[in-house]
């Protein structure tokens, strides 16, 4: 069987008000036959375009259906019969976007209920904030859905404003390597992100997993400065009543929470970890890469060289695949002796179809890859990676 590693069926009343930085949520969910409208009407005027607008309007058209149960039909109508699914949870209570119409909890209680049905086909990941509670209530919170309720997996996505070394996540780690539980993380430069007002001091002078002031590392191991974003930080302008410069201050800011640098101080911790970063880095910097491999800082190198020094490493091609451009680095990778065995097929369902619709995302990438590699991206590495039985 075919497994998508990488794929969303929460809906906009799960997502916080301003989750996208503009106040839709609460709206849309209240009101679905409204972002119905709007995403027809978008759809009318902007015929041929991929501006924001029309990608928000391919977004809404499966983000208002009514449950999560309604969106995993879609996906499972729009793949393989033969396939299962990684479906990844996302703890957004903590982003700074207002609150959601359902909250985390209510989420993952759906999700529980529907893997009574779909016991085989659909394996739910639990979405891990940091800020959620103490290290111990984390481990918890984990251990009773991975025992009690079958998740297969921990799923983070620092860019709502943490990092992956937050002390809070430690206990976790030396659960999941101990057990070999894997762990997916948002590993590209887009994607949304915290929409705080205040940056906090912790987020600009973070502590490290042994609540220790972090230090920059690098690749070789060796240590940097104290890692320090004050620079960044700047307070926002006031005018009109109204504060200004949040979203291009947090975009630019976020970058600092999902930078694939950041694993390294995990993983010299805990090098047995099993860990995917997602999207191998993200479309932008797998082309930038391709054009000059001498940048080693460029996102998909750094990914690539921390799955070549840790045996559980993986990429997954998630989102990042619907880039032609990006296609010649994923074969790649698919050949080499140290990576092959590593990466990861996922689509990003429902995201990308803000990009393409997913039969048309994947029909298109297995044109381009030989059947053997899609099978080794889609059925054996999956296998070892989620430690199917």
């Amino acid at each position: 069987m075919e497994t998508n590693c990488h794929t969303h069926i929460f809906n906009i009343r799960c997502a916080p008000d301003s989750f996208i930085g503009v106040k839709l949520a609460k709206r849309f969910s209240r009101t679905p036959i409204v972002g119905k409208g709007l995403a027809k009407f978008l759809r009318l005027v902007l015929p041929g375009s991929r501006d924001n607008l029309e990608k928000i309007s391919n977004f809404l058209e499966i983000g208002i259906l009514k449950t999560q149960s309604q969106v995993f039909d879609r996906l499972r109508k729009e793949s393989d019969p033969n396939t299962r699914f990684v479906v990844l949870t996302l703890d957004m209570d903590y982003m700074g976007a207002g609150d959601a119409v359902l909250n985390f909890k209510t989420q993952l209680a759906q999700i529980r209920e529907l893997k009574l049905t779909y016991r085989e086909r659909l394996i739910p990941f639990i979405g891990v904030d940091p800020r959620r509670g103490s290290g111990e209530e984390i481990l918890e919170f984990v251990r009773c859905h991975i025992e009690n309720f079958g998740f297969g997996g921990v799923k983070m996505y620092p860019p709502l404003g943490f990092y992956p070394f937050d002390p809070n996540l430690d206990l976790l780690y030396a659960y999941a390597q101990e057990k070999q539980i894997p762990i997916l993380y948002h590993c590209s430069q887009g994607g949304i992100n915290f929409q705080d007002s205040q940056i906090t001091h912790r987020q600009i002078h973070p502590l490290n997993l042994d609540f220790a002031p972090a230090r920059r590392v690098n690749l070789d191991n060796t240590e940097g400065d104290l890692i320090d974003y004050s620079s960044m930080a700047k307070p926002l302008r006031r005018f009109l009543g109204k504060t200004w410069g949040k979203q291009k201050r947090n975009k630019k800011f976020k970058l600092n929470f999902s930078n694939p640098i950041n694993y390294k101080q995990v993983l010299m911790k805990y090098p047995k970890l099993k860990i995917c970063l997602a999207h191998f880095g993200g479309d932008g910097q797998i082309s930038a890469f391709l054009e000059s491999k001498s940048d080693r800082e460029n996102w998909h190198y750094v990914t690539r060289e921390l799955m070549k020094q840790y045996d559980n490493v993986y990429a997954d091609i998630s989102y990042a695949l619907w880039n032609e451009k990006a296609w010649p680095a994923m074969t790649s990778a698919m050949k080499d002796p140290q990576l092959k065995d590593k990466v990861l097929f996922g689509t990003d369902f429902y995201m990308t179809t803000q990009e393409k619709e997913e039969p048309k995302l994947v029909s298109d990438f297995r044109k381009h890859v030989s059947h053997a590699d899609f099978a080794l991206i889609a059925e054996t590495n999956p296998h070892n990676f989620l430690a199917i039985r």
